[in-house]
């Protein structure tokens, strides 16, 4: 997601400091919100699933609703836009999920409320008091910041654990060819969003055919930080975010960073701002 957060719906017009929420809480009053980007290639897409996986479960979990939420525009900032000052009244209900197992991920299609591509914003509420779920978040860490050589590609505590991070996936229809006009016409790197950010940013890139990509993240100074993208791919429209961390799992300070792509013999590099 570009975003998630838990919170408190009952405390109205308060500002919520940026938090890395590892869990993501629903219970009687405690609401998870979730904002994604969504392709506007909608109408070629067989579905569009929500992905989440639980990381507890209370026995007596009785439900969970799914809304959409029309404040697309929530930030953590510490500014106007945030949750915080959201009316948590433009929530119109759009499913009821009663089964999850804990550390299963479940898919949830939403492609029936999805009627345009862009920024959409979800929450998920409890349907009675005794419900009480909670969810990796994408702040998510593989270990809780110690070390632990048994990891396997990981060599720190802090290293980002995606596999659990709610997300959304997308599957075309049956049978479908996909048209030229669906396909990027030449090789592209756009600018990151939200441009400055804190902590997390999505870097969209187009490739037109199939090419090795790498894309590598540096500091200003030119000094490696972290690889972000270094494999094949299909041709289309990409994104990859990057969270403030480096090949270590680690934060980085604040300031001006370089990505650069590299593909067949496409080069291209652009500058993003990290706040703190």
């Amino acid at each position: 997601p570009l975003n998630d957060r838990s919170l408190n719906i009952n405390v109205q017009d308060s500002t919520y400091l940026p938090s890395h929420m590892q869990h993501l809480t629903v219970s009687d009053d405690n609401y998870t919100f979730f904002k994604f980007h969504i392709p506007t290639i909608r109408d070629t897409l067989n579905t569009i699933s929500l992905n989440l996986t639980p990381s507890h479960v209370e026995p007596n979990f009785g439900g969970m609703v799914l809304y959409q939420f029309s404040d697309t525009l929530w930030t953590e900032k510490l500014n106007e836009t945030n949750i915080g000052f959201s009316s948590f009244e433009n929530l119109t209900p759009l499913d009821t999920i009663f089964s999850f197992q804990q550390n299963i991920k479940s898919s949830i299609n939403i492609k029936p409320f999805i009627t345009n591509g862009g920024l959409h914003s979800f929450a998920l509420g409890a349907i009675d008091s005794s419900s009480y779920i909670s969810f990796y978040s994408k702040e998510n860490l593989t270990l809780g910041g110690e070390f632990n050589s048994i990891v396997p590609n990981h060599n720190s505590g802090y290293a980002t654990n995606n596999d659990v991070w709610p997300s959304i996936s997308f599957e075309l229809q049956d049978n479908l060819e996909i048209s030229n006009n669906l396909l990027p016409k030449a090789f592209a790197l756009q600018q990151n969003f939200p441009n400055p950010f804190n902590p997390l940013t999505t870097i969209h890139y187009d490739l037109p055919k199939e090419s090795y990509v790498k894309l590598t993240v540096y500091d200003i100074l030119g000094r490696y930080i972290k690889e972000l993208v270094n494999q094949k791919q299909s041709p289309g429209f990409k994104s990859i975010n990057w969270d403030a961390t480096n090949n270590f799992g680690k934060n980085v300070s604040a300031g001006l960073y370089i990505y650069s792509i590299e593909a067949e013999n496409f080069r291209q590099t652009k500058k993003m701002a990290l706040l703190k």
